[in-house]
């Protein structure tokens, strides 16, 4: 009875604290570049999405869940992970379809109204970027991305330049979420990193709608980051 009383996110919360520390070298590990979300902040993603029953929703680079475990049961979600140790995983707590491949390889006559990742974040942020500029190409009119992405330094060169390429025509940055660096503690690293949603909207008058909010979320500990984070 009392694990029912407790709500999604004190639920998200008591995930991630039974997780242990990732250990072993970073080459070592499941999955490569592998920093997985913690699922407070992976629950909040899939709520920033806004879906709605019946819409469809991909994840790539799924890692072992801590993101897809929160997509509402109403939805189409599609999940793609290429490591078979992380997709077993992540096999036990989705529902939907599980792709065991590389995002790359997903045919861009796949189309999303919203997608949510973490992808890997590669030097300076590059894989990160090409991921998300390949999930631009999945994403519908109106649909909306929710990336983690590293921040600082080349990856915000670089996410930069992807906003004012042709391939971000018509895509809209609405949110900029900047999170603290003990964000990936579990991962033993200190990486910056922000969360951005993006929106398609090939709409001018609708796209002229759009306002941005931007928030800096600062903690030492990662329980604070979550309290603050609750009800964004």
């Amino acid at each position: 009875a009392q694990a029912q009383a407790l709500t999604p996110f004190q639920k998200a919360k008591t995930y991630y604290f039974a997780q242990q520390k990732l250990s072993g070298n970073r080459n070592q590990r499941a999955g490569a570049d592998y920093f997985p979300t913690p699922e407070p902040v992976g629950l909040k993603m899939v709520e920033w999405l806004g879906l709605k029953p019946g819409e469809s929703v991909l994840e790539p680079s799924a890692g072992h869940g801590a993101i897809a475990r929160h997509f509402p049961d109403d939805v189409n979600a599609t999940a793609v992970e290429p490591s078979a140790e992380l997709a077993s995983k992540l096999a036990m707590v989705m529902r939907g379809r599980l792709i065991e491949g590389d995002f790359e390889s997903l045919h861009v006559g796949n189309k999303y109204d919203g997608i949510v990742m973490n992808a890997p974040f590669g030097q300076g942020g590059k894989t990160a970027i090409e991921h998300l500029a390949k999930a631009a190409t999945h994403l519908r009119n109106g649909g909306r991305i929710v990336a983690l992405l590293p921040d600082g330094g080349m990856a915000t060169k670089r996410f930069e330049q992807f906003m004012d390429s042709e391939d971000a025509k018509g895509v809209y940055l609405v949110a900029d979420l900047k999170m603290p660096a003990i964000l990936f503690e579990r991962a033993g690293t200190a990486v910056r990193s922000h969360v951005v949603v993006l929106e398609r909207q090939n709409d001018a008058a609708v796209a002229d709608q759009l306002q941005q909010s931007n928030r800096e979320y600062e903690a030492e500990k990662i329980g604070d980051l979550f309290d603050r984070i609750q009800d964004a």
